[in-house]
């Protein structure tokens, strides 16, 4: 089987005293659960106002 790495750029709205890595990481394990992901990481987090 062929395996295909696919880079997504995702835009959070974060709430106060919510951790923007927590979320992210929430992500990737739902994507790993619901698609059978071999393998998925967090690779950087910027912040904007």
């Amino acid at each position: 089987m062929k395996r295909t790495h696919v880079y997504l750029k995702v835009d959070l709205e974060v709430k106060a005293g919510d951790d923007p890595r927590k979320l992210a990481e929430e992500l990737c394990r739902r994507l790993m659960q619901a698609y059978g992901v071999r393998a998925v990481e967090v690779s950087s987090l910027v912040e904007k106002d």
